[in-house]
Formats: structure tokens, C-alpha cells, sequence
């Protein structure tokens, strides 16, 4: 018992860290993706007018038609994507 909830206090404290990490990365990926044609200064702001739910709903359908990653990277996309106009909210 003490040994999984050591475990699990390790794992919640290190999430944040992580997160903060694969930020930087999500901004690269959509720069290398997106960032040609569109910036996330004009989309940020009309996807915020959007419920977080249907953001992403959105978004993952646009990028399927529109430019499709693979799956991981596309949701990597979404996801960031999704924060930033949470942001601009």
C-alpha cells in the first residue's frame, strides 16, 4: 500500500512537468504543421467562441479533411490548438 501510493504521489507531482514539456513541443509541431498558412492569433479567438467540447470536435475534423497528421500528432494539434483558445477566452 505504501509503496502505490509513494508511487502515485511521484507520478502527480512529475505530471505538471511533463505537461509543461510537451508544451513547447505542441507549439513546434503546429509551427512546422499549420503556421505556413494559418496563425493561431486569428483562430485562437473564433475557436474560443466554441464550448471546449465541440473545440476539439471541430478542430479534429478540420485537420482530418484539411491537413491530416497522423492521429497522434493531430491530436497533439487539437489539443494545443484547444488550449490557446481557452487563453483568449
Amino acid at each position: 500500500m505504501r509503496c502505490t501510493a509513494l508511487c502515485f504521489a511521484i507520478l502527480v507531482a512529475a505530471a505538471p512537468a511533463t505537461l509543461r514539456a510537451q508544451a513547447p513541443d505542441d507549439a513546434k509541431l503546429f509551427e512546422a504543421r499549420c503556421a505556413k498558412c494559418h496563425s493561431v492569433d486569428k483562430l485562437a479567438p473564433g475557436l474560443a467562441q466554441r464550448a471546449p467540447a465541440a473545440r476539439e470536435k471541430y478542430l479534429e475534423r478540420f485537420l482530418t479533411r484539411h491537413y491530416a497528421p497522423d492521429a497522434a500528432e493531430r491530436k497533439r494539434i487539437v489539443a494545443w490548438l484547444s488550449a490557446q483558445a481557452g487563453a483568449k477566452r
